[in-house]
């Protein structure tokens, strides 16, 4: 059975999903109670977007195990199929079960699933709370720039795309384009100290 899990996990590293579901389903088969084969085999299954397997193996997982990192990833496997009520549940219990290194994620995410279901000022307080749990990272400053701006809120727009820049995220420059345009404002380029 440990040959069958090493196998897999290092197919599961080669990106090389199919072989390494194989290899984690014989390993569920010859041990049903062998709980991180199951995590494993849904990590790759959600890569695949076979979203409903995905979610039965995170599922088994919070059965046995209920922690952040199930719910987060059976929230995403959620989202990845459009069940937007039951992934912003996912990523609810997430946050609520580790408020450490899953808080930045599990609001990103739960944010995106309220933005998908129009629900900007939900997904704004996800995005702000996500950036106060991590503010050096940039990707939630995006996503709340994208809420603010489909609010016609450009002046809080600007803000999340200085805020991303300074902290040296890309930003999109279609996006730019048409905030530059619908706000009527020119971005500026930070000065150069060379």
């Amino acid at each position: 059975m440990d040959a069958y899990f090493e196998r897999g996990k290092a197919y599961a590293s080669k990106s090389n999903h199919d072989l390494a579901i194989l290899d984690f389903s014989k390993v569920i088969e010859i041990d049903p109670a062998f709980i991180d084969a199951y995590w494993l085999r849904g990590k790759e299954f959600a890569d695949k977007c076979s979203y409903d397997r995905a979610i039965s193996d995170f599922t088994k997982v919070i059965e046995v195990n209920p922690n952040a990192d199930a719910y987060y990833n059976r929230g995403r496997a959620y989202a990845g199929k459009g069940s937007l009520d039951q992934a912003i549940e996912d990523f609810t219990k997430g946050i609520e079960i580790d408020d450490t290194w899953y808080t930045y994620y599990g609001y990103c995410d739960r944010g995106n699933a309220y933005v998908k279901k129009g629900n900007l000022e939900q997904a704004i307080f996800d995005f702000t709370k996500a950036i106060e749990s991590s503010p050096n990272e940039f990707d939630a400053h995006q996503y709340r720039a994208r809420a603010y701006f489909a609010l016609k809120d450009y002046d809080k727009c600007w803000e999340d795309i200085y805020a991303e820049e300074n902290l040296d995220g890309e930003i999109d420059a279609e996006f730019l384009a048409e905030l530059e345009k619908e706000s009527g404002r020119v971005m500026k380029k930070a000065q150069s100290n060379d």
